[in-house]
């Protein structure tokens, strides 16, 4: 019912409305050559070469970030037990705003193949990102 309704709203408000299309041909118009397409290999080899300084800096971004990835992540899955220091508001929380919402999303927008294991890996880190009451009221179950 629901995508029904949805289709005749946008038939009704949206009729005039001009949006690029694909532009597909019918099945009747199709050929082999049309789906397969030969590569010209000489064209995918010749790759312009980018400067140097580019390249260099392009490096020191990518490893700075991930210098401060494994550099927070390290604190945070530290031998110490990290329970009694992940109390809102302190650096501990930072670190995990930092390896699981910051870099994340650098990463995403950035095209960066990486992700933070931080919230997975211990009890404590998911813990440190609730606020829990340690004394709730009998009969009342921990939120």
């Amino acid at each position: 019912m629901g995508i029904i309704f949805v289709t005749l709203v946008e038939r009704t408000f949206f009729a005039d409305y001009k949006v690029k299309t694909l532009d597909i041909p019918p099945v009747s118009d199709l050929s082999v050559s049309m789906l397969v397409q030969i590569v010209n290999l000489t064209d995918a080899v010749n790759i312009p070469r980018p400067q140097f300084s580019i390249v260099h800096g392009n490096a020191a971004f990518l490893g700075f970030f991930t210098a401060v990835l494994v550099f927070t992540e390290t604190a945070l899955n530290s031998v110490t037990a990290l329970k009694p220091k992940a109390v809102k508001p302190s650096p501990f929380v930072m670190d995990h705003v930092v390896t699981v919402v910051v870099f994340p999303l650098l990463s995403a927008f950035l095209g960066w193949p990486f992700m933070s294991g931080v919230p997975v890996r211990t009890i404590a880190n998911t813990m440190a990102l609730v606020k829990v009451d340690p004394h709730p009221p009998p009969g009342k179950p921990a939120e």
